[in-house]
């Protein structure tokens, strides 16, 4: 080139030796095209608004960029079962954007890594759970509400809809507070019926969520488990709302940028903050999703949602492990996380609290770095009362385990606990709703009229599998994290019983009387005993379909 340019006359010799002996400074790909999705992403967008950018200045924190960047890659190449992340950061106070990864890699074609995770419409799972359960605190509920969480039946176009919890159980009643953080999906879906899905719709909406564009019979009681898609860019702009108290703002993805002219950009005028909760009610919604203690009972008291500083969050996984999600937030920032493969591949047993939540952890650690973090609730602005664990109503003293909750100012409970009552020993009566429940739970129950598992009368059975269930076998997920759900209802004063399959498994039950069996193909039995019995108590039939 430069010998080119002597012969043309643009140059001397004397220069064009000075030039040659000077070295190239070239400029590795990655730092010739930082933050590749929202730059592509920002491309399309300033030109579609009549502006041919010469030059941008984008709200990233560069160094927070890259070490979200990193830390992607370095979760999903270290783990085998994952595929494809992203992330996004917002700043509360100011909304803007402090990083942006739409995928691990943006080069990496066999991962289809320039598509952009931040911006796809994928299913979220249940982390769109808190948005119903902040309409409920609004509308009369309380954190010591109890929900029922038991085998429920739901009428749909496609058919009778049974929802199940993570954990293949039922729990019975269940406050509202241990309900959402421990993400059970029965007492959601009884929430979400009862509230009405277009009500809820009404919220996601007003939140910003702009991809659930369709009518609320669509989605029907199945929205709080996440059977609508969203954008993770949505999610984050959503749950930064949840730290603004239940208001909406827009995002800020660009400070200034001008035109090859040196014209400055003018920005559009922002629309108005739109509230979508009650500042009240979201306040009191932070603190149910802030508590690692009513996350306990589902996830344990060491996970991913653990910090040194408050910090409210919720996981959400998808049918088939195909999506992954942890959104949440400190007092300063929100932060976001997508894993799942961009083909809809779904991934191998992982779930948010496994998948997403790992990364989330370290980039929310990450972000708040050299900031002091803040309370996230201020908890005297709350009633406290002391509720029977159980009843969610004031204890009394026969209620074994009480608990101090918090209550909107008005809202508290002011009826004692009626599950338990002493008559010269302590008594549990759950009534009729949950008398079954109780009963495989092996709890002595002496309901009004009813009958109690020390009772002769009692009738022994099978409450799951019922004859006639049909279990279907996921392919792509691990054996071990398949079974077939046997709930047994033991006889009357017994503390052990055998479950005997067809196929020589054996299980022996005691409290709750609950067990989990490999599952084969085909039509099998199983059968209740007493050890040493000489004949069954009970037989139920059922049919497993799907891959082996």
């Amino acid at each position: 080139v430069l010998d080119r340019l002597v012969r043309a006359g643009w140059l001397d010799a004397a220069a064009a030796a000075e030039a040659a002996a000077a070295p190239l400074d070239l400029v590795r790909p990655e730092r010739a095209f930082r933050a590749p999705h929202l730059v592509t992403w920002l491309n399309r967008e300033l030109a579609g608004r009549g502006l041919e950018a010469s030059e941008v200045v984008t709200t990233l924190d560069p160094s927070l960029q890259a070490d979200v960047e990193g830390i992607l890659l370095d979760q999903v190449r270290g783990d085998p079962r994952l595929g494809q992340a992203a992330a996004v950061v917002l700043d509360n106070r100011s909304g803007e954007v402090l990083a942006y990864a739409g995928s691990i890699d943006f080069l990496d074609e066999a991962r289809l890594g320039q598509n952009d995770g931040v911006r796809t419409p994928r299913q979220p799972g249940s982390a769109l759970k808190p948005f119903a359960y902040g309409l409920a605190l609004a509308s009369g509920w309380t954190p010591a509400s109890l929900l029922s969480d038991v085998e429920t039946h739901l009428a749909t176009p496609g058919g009778d809809w049974i929802p199940r919890n993570y954990d293949r159980r039922v729990h019975g009643p269940v406050r509202l507070r241990v309900a959402l953080a421990s993400s059970y999906n029965v007492p959601a879906v009884r929430l979400a019926e009862a509230l009405g899905p277009e009500r809820i719709l009404e919220v996601l909406r007003a939140a910003g969520f702009d991809s659930l564009d369709q009518d609320a019979e669509h989605y029907g009681a199945g929205l709080v488990l996440g059977n609508g898609s969203v954008t993770l860019l949505e999610l984050a702009r959503a749950y930064r709302g949840l730290a603004l108290g239940g208001q909406l703002t827009p995002l800020v993805e660009v400070r200034r940028a001008r035109d090859a002219a040196g014209r400055e950009w003018t920005r559009p005028a922002p629309p108005a903050p739109r509230r979508f909760l009650p500042r009240e009610a979201v306040h009191l919604l932070t603190d149910l999703i802030s508590d690692d203690g009513a996350r306990a009972p589902a996830f344990g008291l060491d996970h991913a949602l653990r910090f040194s500083f408050p910090v409210a969050a919720k996981t959400g996984t998808s049918h088939a492990f195909v999506d992954n999600w942890t959104a949440g937030f400190s007092s300063e920032v929100t932060v976001a996380v997508w894993v799942g493969n961009f083909d809809g591949k779904p991934m191998r047993g992982v779930s948010g609290i496994t998948g997403a939540g790992p990364i989330f952890n370290r980039i929310m650690n990450r972000a708040m770095r050299g900031r002091g973090p803040g309370p996230l609730v201020d908890r005297d602005r709350f009633e406290h009362r002391t509720v029977c664990a159980l009843s969610g109503r004031l204890a009394g003293r026969a209620c074994p385990s009480a608990v101090e909750e918090v209550f909107l100012p008005g809202s508290a409970p002011s009826l004692p606990c009626t599950m338990h009552r002493w008559d010269g020993r302590p008594v549990l009566d759950v009534g009729p709703a949950y008398q079954q429940w109780a009963m495989a739970e092996g709890l002595h129950d002496e309901p009004g009229g009813g009958a109690s598992p020390g009772d002769e009368g009692s009738d022994a059975g099978f409450l799951l599998p019922r004859s006639g269930d049909q279990y279907l076998l996921e392919a792509g997920i691990p054996d071990g994290a398949q079974a077939v759900p046997v709930r047994v209802r033991p006889p009357g004063g017994e503390r052990l019983v055998e479950v005997r399959s067809d196929d020589g498994q054996v299980l022996r039950l005691g409290p709750p009387f609950a067990g989990r069996p490999a599952p084969r193909p085909g039509r099998h039995h199983v059968e209740l005993w007493l050890p040493g019995g000489t004949a069954p108590l009970a037989r139920a039939e059922f049919t497993v379909v799907g891959a082996a």
